[in-house]
């Protein structure tokens, strides 16, 4: 049985929300989802260790990456089509991401090389962690 999931936050920085380690699964990114629409002012998001596949990472980052400063969705299997949400965001003139943690998250040459190509464009990125892929030297 899942853990109970609580949106409302009664301590801590107001700007972020931590949900590390809870192997919440699709089902719940798409409520969490919901619940950050009506969250504007966060722009921290920490949400490794989730069982996030593409399904729930097309979902949610499509939300986080409207206001996102820092994502760290480390240790799910985002895919190819978390990583074409993320090149989408790093690509746009709106993007104000800083900080994006994606390690260990099975993505490959081609999934990495999406997010590495939007990087390179981007202005505003500092922090990059793509360690833990099978990514080869094809990458590099």
């Amino acid at each position: 049985m899942p853990s109970r999931m609580g949106i409302i936050k009664f301590k801590g920085d107001p700007n972020s929300i931590r949900v590390d380690n809870y192997k919440y699964g699709d089902k719940y990114m798409k409520v969490m989802s919901d619940a950050i629409k009506k969250l504007p002012n966060l722009s921290r998001f920490r949400l490794s260790g989730n069982r996030m596949t593409e399904e729930g990472a097309s979902i949610l980052l499509e939300q986080i990456t409207k206001n996102g400063k820092f994502i760290d969705v480390s240790n799910n299997s985002i895919g190819k089509m978390g990583c074409e949400h993320i090149s989408r965001c790093l690509e746009s003139r709106d993007c104000w991401l800083e900080e994006l943690n994606l390690e260990n998250n099975r993505l490959g040459d081609v999934s990495a090389m999406i997010v590495i190509q939007s990087a390179y464009r981007n202005s505003v990125l500092k922090k990059l962690n793509l360690s833990k892929n099978y990514m080869t030297n094809a990458v590099g």
